[in-house]
């Protein structure tokens, strides 16, 4: 079932237990799991919070080349100005975001590190909002660009976000108020939609724990596969830390998704570099060989981290889309 249908299913059961807040059993048993639905309330927060700055870093660096290109133009394009006033608004909109997203976070210590570089970011808008010539393009561009380094760490923080999420306690709420209703088969009755949604939990809850698994091991791996390309050495076993325990980790998630099309050109591209790293190096033919064999292996790795990321926002999402009900549950219910 995907994601979405759950994630509806668990809505779904929440606007019951809203719809049914007056029944002394219901309050009886929100009120015995209250702390741990606060706790999973915020939670949701601190997810909603880290997958917003995920997305505004995002949404600056596909615009970074655009404004790249708009500065270098200033003094020759007449458009260039106008261009960059639109592309200004756009930023300052992120930024606003952006600033939103930090007074989710829960943990006020983790604020001060994202108004840090958003700090920085607001001061970038204000020079391109300012710039008449192209003379400091450059540099501008180049401190936008550095900003992007926020994105591993704030990833990190999302998949931990959503690793702490607390759904079993929904789940318990919603099976105990079910068994008090006295267990009736009606498709429509209280207490089937009670245990559809909260069994909707426990899958979303078990695809939540395997999208941020393969997440953190593909950072793991992105980290890795960098080292080795800035390596000057020649053997893979040599070029990449951990290169047994990299490789057998790599063969497990690959035959754990046999039949997908990335699977099958992942495991192709790095038995390509192994072959074409044998272990005596004859030549800087040989060298750049190995080089290109190494480079084609990284541009799948990057598209699957690509594509495992979008997977796990998306996923979060729709998790962080329950937060209202829960919030309008836990108000409904003091």
């Amino acid at each position: 079932m995907p994601s979405g249908a759950l994630a509806q299913k668990f809505t779904l059961g929440l606007q019951l237990l809203i719809d049914m807040r007056d029944d002394p059993t219901v309050r009886q048993t929100v009120g015995r799991f209250r702390a741990d639905l606060d706790a999973t309330s915020h939670q949701m927060q601190d997810l909603r919070g880290y997958k917003g700055l995920h997305d505004c870093l995002h949404a600056l660096q596909l615009r970074i080349e655009i404004i790249a290109d708009a500065l270098s133009r200033l003094g020759k394009d007449a458009g260039a100005r106008r261009r960059l006033q639109m592309l200004s608004e756009e930023l300052e909109d992120i930024a606003t975001t952006a600033r939103a997203c930090v007074l989710k976070l829960s943990v006020l210590p983790a604020r001060p590190v994202e108004d840090f570089w958003i700090s920085k970011f607001e001061s970038c808008i204000q020079e391109i909002t300012d710039a008449k010539t192209a003379e400091n393009a450059p540099d501008l561009v180049e401190r936008l660009r550095q900003l992007l380094p926020e994105a591993p760490r704030i990833n990190y923080a999302l998949g931990l976000a959503a690793n702490n999420l607390r759904l079993e306690s929904f789940a318990k709420t919603m099976d105990t108020i079910a068994a008090s209703l006295g267990g009736f088969v009606a498709p429509t009755d209280f207490a089937a939609r009670l245990v559809d949604s909260s069994t909707a939990i426990n899958m979303l809850r078990a695809r939540l724990d395997g999208q941020v698994f393969e997440h953190n091991e593909w950072q793991i791996f992105s980290s890795q596969l960098n080292s080795a390309e800035g390596s000057a050495k020649y053997l893979p076993k040599d070029r990449m830390p951990n290169w047994t325990q990299f490789s057998v980790q790599i063969l497990a998630m690959c035959t754990a998704h046999p039949d997908a099309g990335w699977s099958q050109d992942l495991l192709e591209r790095m038995q390509a570099w192994i072959a074409a790293a044998p272990a005596a190096v004859n030549s800087q033919e040989d060298k750049r060989t190995a080089d290109d064999a190494l480079a084609a292996f990284h541009r799948v790795c990057i598209y699957r981290f690509y594509n495992v990321d979008k997977d796990l926002v998306e996923l979060c999402g729709q998790v962080t889309d329950i937060a209202k009900p829960l919030d309008t549950l836990l108000n409904a219910i003091q």
